[in-house]
């Protein structure tokens, strides 16, 4: 939500050449902590969207949100309310007495549109288009009836996370910033099916009350009982796509031999061209032809110095050299890292391989 913000202020362009690598939940329980977190941040920005805001923020006038700029905050806000809206209808459904299975067909449209986009809107090659149609189909098929199985908990989270946040923003006006570091809540969950059922408690004894409820009046709604037995399944569903996919450990024989001869190849570079010359640190590159003078600088950077250490271990690890060679060229290699100027105790970015001064512009 701040990054949208941001984006909003400082301006972003579409950068097709930057991937970008983000982790992601192990566990689903752990994915929905981080979505509510995130439909609280979404739903802080809902006072950008009123005129009177801007002009005591860094002096940004009143008018510097465009429609699109306020298009992007609403759409946030709108796909939070997605879940509370599809729970909403069935219960409307149920209590009207409408088409159960029009609505159903209708909810089931609106949580599988999403994954259209993400699975075809992309380029493929013209050999490959029935298997991606077929391979898109199925994913989107099973990331709907995912979704389904869902929808009463995440409709729950959104509600629970809107109604926090709004109290927060305008009432209490405390823990606007609260929220649980990624890395911690991955370490405090143990992935267990109790804990899934212990963490989903709400969304399951509301489908078991409603279901024994319908039951006890006799109300004969096939439709409604189907999500209800689903929403009381869901957290064994959770817990049954939280599993890690088994992978297969070690190469194929048939690959070793080259991945060992890439691997001793790489090892060699480092072992042969750090040397007594360059005080044992290892050059940011090597020119074999045509070679280069003298009196040419040579150069190394923390990122050689990282590559290098990396390279030393996992030679010692595949046996390319042996204990004692290992010891006395890595004892080498930091006696000379302890001889080079530090900015406040950390490297600059380039040093000369030969006498070790700091190179300029120093930074």
């Amino acid at each position: 939500s701040h990054d949208l913000l941001e984006g909003i202020y400082a301006r972003t362009g579409f950068a097709s050449d930057i991937v970008i690598f983000d982790g992601f939940p192990i566990f689903y329980h752990e994915f929905i902590i981080r979505f509510e977190r995130w439909i609280r941040g979404d739903w802080q920005l809902i006072g950008w969207l009123s005129n009177r805001v801007g002009q005591s923020i860094l002096g940004v006038p009143f008018d510097s949100f465009s429609a699109i700029d306020k298009f992007k905050i609403v759409d946030n806000l709108r796909r939070s309310l997605v879940p509370v809206m599809c729970v909403s209808a069935l219960i409307l459904g149920a209590v009207g007495n409408l088409d159960r299975f029009k609505i159903s067909a209708l909810i089931l449209v609106v949580l599988g549109a999403p994954y259209v986009s993400l699975t075809f809107l992309r380029s493929v090659p013209l050999s490959r288009i029935l298997s991606t149609i077929a391979k898109g189909l199925f994913s989107i098929a099973a990331r709907t009836v995912i979704s389904a199985f869902f929808l009463l908990q995440q409709a729950y989270v959104s509600a629970r996370a809107i109604i926090v946040t709004i109290t927060r923003l305008y009432f209490t006006r405390k823990n606007l910033l609260q929220w649980d570091i990624f890395y911690d809540v991955g370490t405090v969950l143990t992935g267990g099916l109790g804990e899934y059922y212990f963490f989903m408690k709400e969304s399951v004894i509301l489908s078991l009350f409603l279901l024994s409820l319908s039951v006890a009046f006799g109300v004969v709604a096939p439709w409604l009982w189907l999500w209800l037995v689903v929403w009381c399944v869901a957290p064994a569903v959770a817990f049954l796509i939280s599993q890690p996919i088994g992978i297969k450990k070690g190469l194929a024989k048939k690959d070793i031999p080259f991945v060992r001869t890439v691997a001793y190849r790489n090892a060699l570079y480092f072992l042969e061209n750090a040397k007594e010359e360059t005080h044992w640190l290892i050059p940011d590159h090597v020119q074999e032809y045509p070679k280069l003078p003298e009196t040419s600088r040579i150069a190394t950077s923390p990122t050689n110095i990282g590559m290098h250490v990396i390279a030393l271990v996992s030679a010692f690890d595949l046996g390319y050299i042996s204990p004692l060679r290992y010891a006395d060229r890595t004892e080498k290699l930091f006696l000379s890292l302890e001889r080079l100027y530090r900015y406040r105790g950390h490297l600059i970015n380039w040093y000369d391989i030969k006498n070790l001064d700091p190179l300029n512009p120093q930074y």
